[in-house]
C-alpha cells in the first residue's frame, strides 16, 4: 500500500486545491493507498464536512497537532503514521502531475518484484527540476538542480555520483517515495531533528539509499508552484557530505 502523507501549516486553501487534484488521480488508481494530512497546528484547517466528503472517496485521515511541533518533527511523524509499505511525504504548496507519479510508482513496484532480494529498491526518486516565472508557472527544466537523463533502477552509489554536486532535487520534500521498512529503524527523531534540522528531508533519503537501490523517474513532476519558492544555501551541502551512521 502507498501512504501519501501531506504535511501542512496555515495553507488550508492550498491544501484544498491539492486534495482536489489528488482525488481525480486516485479515483483512477487501482492499487491500495491511503491519504493522511498532518496539520501542524494551523489556525484554520479542513472542517468535518470536508473530511467526511473526502473519506467517501478513499481512505483519509486528518491528524492535527495541538501545538506546532516544527517542520522536522512533522516530516518524521509521517513515517510513524504511514500504514503502507511505501510512504510519499508531500508538501502542500505545489500541484503535481499525480497521474504520471502514480503510474511511475506502479512501474517501480513491478521493477521491485524482479529485483534481487539483497538489493531491494528502498527509494523512488522523482525529478522536480524546473524554472518558474513570477506567477509561479513552470517554464523549463532547471538543469542546475540536477539533470537526470535516465529512468529506472540505479545502484545508490551511481545515483549519488549524479547528484553529489547538485543536491537540490534530493533535498526537495516531495521528491522521494520511501520503502518504510528500510528506514523505520533508522529514524531517531531527536537525533535527526537536532543534527539535520531543516535538512531532515535530505538526511532521510540518504539513509534509505544506504539500504538498497533507487528507482529514478527523470521527467519533472511539478505542474504548478502555488506558494513555494526555490532556495538553497550551504547547509544542505554540509549535510550531504556527512558520513551518517548506519543506525542513528
Amino acid at each position: 500500500m502507498l501512504s501519501i502523507v501531506i504535511i501542512t501549516h496555515d495553507r488550508v486553501e492550498h491544501l484544498r486545491r491539492l486534495l482536489l487534484s489528488l482525488t481525480d488521480s486516485l479515483l483512477k488508481f487501482e492499487y491500495q493507498y491511503e491519504v493522511v494530512v498532518l496539520d501542524n497546528a494551523s489556525t484554520e484547517t479542513l472542517n468535518q464536512a470536508e473530511v467526511k466528503e473526502i473519506q467517501e472517496n478513499f481512505s483519509f485521515r486528518l491528524i492535527r497537532h495541538p501545538i506546532n511541533i516544527g517542520f522536522a518533527r512533522n516530516y518524521l511523524y509521517a513515517f510513524r503514521e504511514a500504514r503502507g509499505e511505501w510512504c510519499w511525504v508531500v508538501g502542500d504548496d505545489d500541484l503535481y502531475d499525480f497521474d504520471h507519479i502514480l503510474e511511475s510508482y506502479v512501474q517501480a513496484l513491478s521493477c521491485t518484484a524482479n529485483t534481487a532480494a539483497h538489493l531491494p529498491i528502498s527509494l523512488i526518486h522523482l525529478n522536480q527540476s524546473h524554472f518558474v516565472d513570477d506567477n509561479g508557472s513552470i517554464l523549463a527544466l532547471k538543469s542546475k538542480v540536477h539533470a537526470l537523463d535516465v529512468s529506472g533502477p540505479l545502484d545508490s552509489d551511481v545515483f549519488l555520483d549524479i547528484v553529489s554536486d547538485t543536491i537540490g532535487g534530493l533535498l526537495y520534500v516531495s521528491s522521494n517515495i520511501f520503502r518504510v521498512s528500510t528506514i523505520s529503524n533508522l529514524l531517531n527523531e531527536d537525533y535527526l531533528v537536532s543534527y539535520a534540522s531543516s535538512c531532515v528531508c535530505l538526511a532521510t533519503p540518504l539513509l534509505a539509499l544506504g539500504k538498497g537501490q533507487v528507482y529514478v523517474v527523470s521527467e519533472p513532476f511539478i505542474s504548478n508552484r502555488l506558494q513555494g519558492t526555490w532556495s538553497m544555501n550551504s547547509s544542505p551541502e554540509q549535510v550531504f557530505r556527512l558520513e551518517l551512521p548506519c543506525a542513528i
